[in-house]
């Protein structure tokens, strides 16, 4: 038997499960140490500061078009960590890309839908 442990995906449909933050754009600055919203692009700020097992999705569904998830795929977790653990782990993943905000911040966020 194959279990699937990416995204199930084709043109027209999208969905993530990530643990991590919601940020919108405009607050991008705020939340982020070295972005600059009038000179930095704000997807290639986050393809080149993001570390680790960091990734991003852009809103869909109950997510603002502007609204970017940052975090780490729940798959990631490993067998015997906790998830109070794994969360430390993707906070201080954040925190090393630059992260101003606070480990309470850091939620699971799942979402799926049309996203052309």
């Amino acid at each position: 038997m194959k279990v699937r442990t990416n995204y199930v995906s084709n043109s027209s449909s999208s969905s993530f499960c990530i643990v991590g933050v919601a940020i919108d754009s405009d607050d991008m600055g705020e939340f982020f140490d070295g972005f600059n919203p009038d000179e930095d692009e704000l997807y290639e700020f986050l393809e080149g500061s993001l570390t680790g097992e960091l990734t991003f999705h852009r809103g869909l569904g109950e997510y603002s078009e502007d609204t970017y998830v940052i975090g780490t795929p729940i798959q990631a977790i490993k067998d015997e960590q906790t998830f109070k653990e794994f969360k430390q782990q993707v906070f201080k993943a954040l925190k090393e890309s630059g992260f101003k905000g606070e480990e309470s911040d850091v939620k699971i966020h799942e979402d799926g839908g049309y996203d052309g």
